[in-house]
Formats: C-alpha cells, sequence, structure tokens
C-alpha cells in the first residue's frame, strides 16, 4: 500500500522534560497569549532554538530541518519521513558516493601545505558507497522508495575526469592535478615523487577501487557518536 506524503503519529510516554513542568507551561501560555492577542491560530516554529526553548525537544540535525507548529490546544513536530521510521527516499538504487571523514579533509589540507608549490589541486584517496550500503549502515533492514533522480543530481561523483589525466598524478595518500599553464604540469618541484596516471584515467565514486563496507561505516558512526554530538 502506498504511503500518503503527509501523516501524523501519536507520541507515547513523553520524555522527562530539561525544565520543570510549571515552567514548560509558563513558556508555552505566555506564547498563547500572544497568539489570541494577535488573532493567530497557529505559530510555527522553524529556529531550533525556539523550538528546545518553548518544548524542550533535543534533536541532533544533519541536514533535515524540523520544525513545530503550537495552536490553542496541541503542539506538534514536523520531521522528515527517516525520523519516523517511514522508507527512505532514494534517488536511483545505482547512485555511489565517495566517503570523507573531517578529520581526512583536515589532513588533506596540511599536506597541500606542505607540499606545494603553487597551482595545484590535491584530491584525497578515499573510499567509495553505495547509497543503498550508506542507508544500510544508519538504518538496518530499512525500507526505501524510488523518487528518481532530481534535476542536476549526478548518478556518482566524479573528482577528476578524463580531461585532467595528463595533468594528473598519483601518491600514496592522494592525487595531485597540476596546472597546465607555464608548463607547471611538466615542473619536477611540483611533480616530485608522482607518478603520471595512464591515459584516459578518472577517479570516479563507481570506478574506485576501494569501498567501505556497511559494517565499517556502522563501526566509524558508533566509534564517533560523541563527536558528533558536538558538533
Amino acid at each position: 500500500m502506498e504511503r500518503p506524503d503527509f501523516f501524523t503519529l501519536k507520541n507515547g510516554d513523553k520524555a522527562k522534560l530539561p525544565f520543570s513542568e510549571k515552567e514548560y507551561q509558563r513558556r508555552v501560555n505566555n506564547l498563547r497569549v500572544i497568539m489570541s492577542k494577535n488573532n493567530l491560530d497557529m505559530i510555527i516554529l522553524t529556529s531550533m532554538h525556539n523550538i528546545a526553548y518553548y518544548t524542550g525537544f533535543i534533536y541532533c540535525s544533519f541536514g533535515r530541518p524540523y520544525g513545530c507548529v503550537i495552536t490553542a490546544n496541541k503542539i506538534s513536530t514536523i520531521s522528515a519521513n527517516i525520523d519516523a521510521s517511514q522508507p527512505l527516499p532514494i534517488t536511483d538504487e545505482r547512485m555511489t558516493r565517495f566517503m570523507v571523514t573531517l578529520d581526512q579533509a583536515v589532513n588533506l589540507v596540511w599536506d597541500a601545505l606542505d607540499d606545494m608549490v603553487g597551482g595545484e589541486i590535491y584530491v584525497k584517496k578515499i573510499p567509495s558507497m553505495s547509497i543503498l550500503d550508506i542507508a544500510a549502515s544508519i538504518r538496518p533492514n530499512f525500507k526505501y522508495k524510488i523518487i528518481g533522480i532530481r534535476p542536476g543530481e549526478k548518478l556518482h561523483e566524479q573528482m577528476i575526469g578524463t580531461d585532467d589525466a595528463p595533468f594528473t598524478y598519483e601518491y600514496a595518500p592522494y592525487y595531485k592535478i597540476l596546472p597546465a599553464i607555464n608548463g607547471w604540469h611538466n615542473d619536477s618541484k611540483r611533480i616530485k615523487t608522482g607518478k603520471l596516471v595512464e591515459r584516459g584515467f578518472s577517479y570516479t565514486s563507481d570506478n574506485n577501487t576501494d569501498w567501505m563496507s556497511i559494517n565499517t561505516l556502522s563501526d566509524w558512526i558508533k566509534n564517533n557518536m560523541d563527536k558528533m554530538l558536538k558538533i
């Protein structure tokens, strides 16, 4: 059976508020007084600070916005289907993406600062994952529905195209694309110990030789949960 785009789920037992019940009622009642004076049927809160202040609702934001609707006699939160254990929206089952941690990204910046002469582009060697494996790492035994690729969305990510191959050199932790101007792609000071990649080389998330498993990502999430909660 096809699920509706919008539906309401009634919460069960409430978790303990971060403030007293008396303080909770004071905050909400003050807001409803303002609503009454201004002849408002409802107020929609989209700021995480306002939502937390008026409801005590604590959440971690990873790009999906939350909302809160307050009426004269009810308070409702609005969230994406994934947060209500509904089928995940998948654009295309064939889709792949590169996976990079914040630590890896920062280390690449330090490597570039130590190595650069000027004009180089550094591309970190990182693993790929299929979009279905990413979803399975977050929610095992998940259900999903295909919603189709959106305009401008790519099936696979591309870090290095075939046009860049004549100027791309490989190193242990990364690739380096040298600028073609001024003959800098032949400059030994920029090339250093690098090895020129093969003709027609490309670095995309679907032709990668390094693939991250579901277990690896799941373990990484568990090991880094305390860091993510501080972001």
